[in-house]
């Protein structure tokens, strides 16, 4: 009941309200959304091309799911890619190009060596606010796909999927962080003192039934409650070859209603209680 009540109440919290504590000393935002972090999720994407056997130059890369930034993209440019793609809703004010130039320069302030002309920039990475929006001319020339715990959030997970078949080249990867854990829980991961609240309830959203968490699931960050299985299954779906590495588990058995473990088949428990994961998929 205590669980419910707080994620009603997360959930009729007004936005610029919740948008305060998100961003507040007491919010997991604060120090979080730096140039710093988004070079350790351009690292990442980086160790997977590497891990592959792959490298960045003169590829064209498509980021799912970036946020109201670019310096993911600026940070891929700088490693040798010839084009990238950003697709987020938030990405509109990103058509002003004053912003844009403004996000340019702070990247160079951090790293000098970057001397591809603005205009040259503007003309390689190319903003989009939806999957549907990307043109044809990516369709089966997209050597990389990256999200950085972005797929948790798809109100439809097909969506990604076939996009993912429709634009990857042959040979082409998509790799992908997905956190499964209950996020609402994730603003007392910022101090040592309230950390076992986040982790003693990581799986706490998959006790309720879809019509119990559709009354409660905060539209300001929604989760689709998908497990692990099912993106496996998904990928088979679509064709695409998956590889599924296991970085995080609660360790132990949660409350999962049936209204959600009655769709993963016969797989048993494996992956039931993943919290966060890495997933390779191949054309």
């Amino acid at each position: 009941m205590i669980d419910f009540c707080y994620k009603l109440a997360r959930r009729c919290m007004p936005s610029f309200f919740y948008q305060i504590i998100r961003n507040s000393y007491f919010g997991r935002r604060k120090g979080y959304e730096t140039l710093g972090t988004y070079e350790d999720i351009f690292l990442r994407y980086g160790n997977a091309a590497q891990a592959l056997g792959v490298g960045f130059a003169g590829k064209t890369a498509l980021e799912v799911g970036c946020g109201d930034q670019i310096f993911t993209a600026l940070f891929l440019l700088a490693g040798g890619c010839g084009k990238v793609a950003l697709v987020d809703p938030k990405l509109n004010s990103y058509g002003d190009a004053a912003r844009f130039c403004g996000a340019v320069s702070a990247f160079r302030a951090v790293r000098p060596d970057f001397s591809m002309p603005d205009g040259e920039v503007r003309e390689r990475v190319l903003c989009y606010n939806g999957l549907n929006e990307i043109p044809g001319a990516f369709n089966g020339s997209t050597d990389f796909i990256f999200t950085n715990v972005v797929l948790e959030h798809f109100h439809d997970l097909d969506v990604f999927f076939s996009a993912a078949r429709r634009l990857l080249a042959d040979g082409g990867v998509s790799f992908n962080t997905v956190d499964l854990s209950d996020h609402t829980y994730h603003i007392f991961r910022r101090f040592k003192a309230t950390q076992s609240l986040s982790y003693r309830n990581a799986l706490n959203h998959l006790r309720y039934s879809n019509k119990a968490f559709a009354f409660i699931n905060d539209p300001k960050c929604f989760m689709n409650r998908h497990l692990l299985p099912a993106y496996g299954e998904k990928a088979a779906k679509h064709g695409l070859k998956c590889q599924i590495k296991e970085l995080s588990s609660l360790g132990r058995s949660a409350p999962i209603h049936k209204d959600i473990a009655g769709g993963l088949g016969g797989g048993g428990e494996n992956g039931l209680y993943a919290t966060l994961f890495e997933m390779f998929l191949q054309k």
